[in-house]
């Protein structure tokens, strides 16, 4: 739909939204194009922190609106730039009226990273949900998925959804939450 570099750049309207959140190289973008069923709707890159504004998809025909979010964590650019992000991110999170639900991707294969842990905390303090997708479990055995998945579950406090872009595991039970987002009433008013 746009690109926004910051709060007053976001459409003036009432559509619900669910930002994405995530370390950089999580797999943001190849969730967006598994939700689209289009394989090139957000550029995928090996290269950590291409995303670096907040990018508005229209989901459901304009009904509810995805938010993809700059990654945090390791990226190939200036620490400024990277301080930039959270500039961007942390008032859209904290102010944005639209905001029904955060997305919070952490990587299956990896233990519950430290950033993750963090702005999951500061998640909670917020008056919408958080749902933690578990990204990249096509990477793991059928006996390693429900061992990390149970560790992902013991450090965030809730289950996490399976996902994989791959195998488009996680694919209709995410798909719902968003439509279910779309039937949401407002949670807040800006602060």
């Amino acid at each position: 739909m746009k690109s926004c570099s910051g709060l007053g750049d976001l459409p003036a309207d009432e559509v619900p939204e669910a930002a994405l959140l995530g370390r950089s190289n999580v797999g943001k973008s190849s969730l967006l194009n598994v939700l689209a069923g289009q394989h090139q709707l957000a550029r995928t890159s090996r290269t950590p922190g291409r995303t670096r504004l907040l990018n508005l998809f229209d989901v459901n025909g304009g009904r509810v609106r995805l938010v993809d979010c700059p990654g945090y964590g390791y990226a190939k650019v200036a620490r400024s730039e990277r301080e930039g992000w959270g500039e961007l991110i942390e008032p859209y999170l904290a102010q944005r009226p639209n905001l029904r639900l955060a997305l919070l991707l952490v990587d299956a294969t990896l233990p519950a990273q430290p950033p993750d842990l963090d702005l999951h905390a500061w998640l909670a303090l917020r008056p919408y949900p958080t749902l933690v997708v578990a990204t990249k479990c096509d990477r793991l055995s059928g006996n390693q998925r429900p061992q990390a998945l149970a560790r992902l579950k013991a450090a965030f406090g809730e289950e996490p959804l399976p996902f994989s872009a791959i195998t488009r595991l996680g694919r209709d039970p995410l798909r719902g939450r968003l439509l279910a987002v779309g039937q949401s009433a407002p949670t807040r008013t800006p602060a």
